[in-house]
């Protein structure tokens, strides 16, 4: 979940170049300024882009499940605006929240985000911080919290082991070998966070490079595109510049510099163009 320009909750884990290269999601440079509208009219595979209205709808329709809310890394200050967005845009039904797994990435976002509403569910992601594990889970058992998230490569028996004797649920990520994941299975995790495993159910042979290489010509493309738009607005920067010079010049060399000559302002404007 992230925070548009204009202060709206959307589904994403970003839009930098970055993050769109891992998501699938063509980038554009105006995304330095995203808002709400601008993301919806994206797509991530082809598929449709959610905002909460959206994720609400889902929920809905799908009564059963269980949402994990992934918040990133937020201060104090941002993880209360963030849950009260959350609030307000599940104002219609609260309950929906009784299915929401809320992600905290550190002591101080679990206390922001529980003084604005107490979700019954929240997951303590450990993240680089394992030499904490045993503060963290003290912290988790104090707090209620019902479940850890471990990176993949963090995951040994040990520390499975640890997390699950203390009444801890288990996710680890991300784990994109089928191998491995039956493997940390065997362990006692619970679930997994992956990309690939069980694709293959619904992706045809060769279907996902066709799409890999269809994003990165679109990319190339919008990239060319954008770069010679770029070009276009510096040479015209540059002559507003100049001609700024040079009206200046001319003010300097005036008694009343607002009462400059119309011929003045036209041989100055062609030279500008020059």
């Amino acid at each position: 979940m992230k925070l548009t320009e204009d202060d709206a909750v959307v589904c994403t884990h970003g839009w930098s170049r970055k993050d769109c290269k891992k998501t699938g999601m063509l980038y554009y440079r105006k995304f330095s300024h995203m808002t709400a509208p601008m993301f919806l009219e994206q797509t991530v595979h082809g598929m449709q882009t959610l905002d909460l209205c959206g994720l609400y709808g889902y929920m809905q329709r799908y009564p059963d499940l269980y949402w994990e809310l992934d918040l990133h890394t937020l201060s104090y200050e941002k993880s209360v605006h963030m849950a009260e967005k959350l609030v307000e845009g599940f104002e219609r039904n609260r309950r929906a929240f009784e299915h929401c797994l809320v992600q905290v990435n550190s002591m101080e976002m679990y206390e922001a985000i529980h003084s604005v509403y107490p979700f019954l569910y929240y997951q303590y992601n450990v993240k680089n911080e394992i030499e904490r594990l045993d503060e963290f889970l003290s912290f988790c058992q104090e707090k209620g919290i019902c479940a850890m998230a471990l990176k993949n490569g963090f995951a040994t028996p040990e520390r499975v082991a640890k997390i699950r004797d203390a009444g801890l649920a288990l996710l680890v990520f991300t784990v994109d070998s089928e191998a491995r994941a039956k493997e940390l299975f065997a362990m006692g995790v619970n679930t997994v966070c992956t990309n690939f495993i069980g694709i293959e159910q619904h992706v045809k042979p060769g279907e996902k490079e066709q799409e890999e290489l269809r994003l990165l010509e679109q990319q190339t493309r919008i990239d060319q595109e954008e770069a010679a738009l770029a070009l276009v607005e510096k040479e015209k920067n540059r002559k507003r510049k100049k001609r700024r010079k040079l009206l200046d010049q001319v003010r300097k060399n005036l008694k009343e510099p607002h009462k400059i000559p119309g011929k003045v302002i036209r041989k100055l404007k062609g030279r500008a163009r020059a």
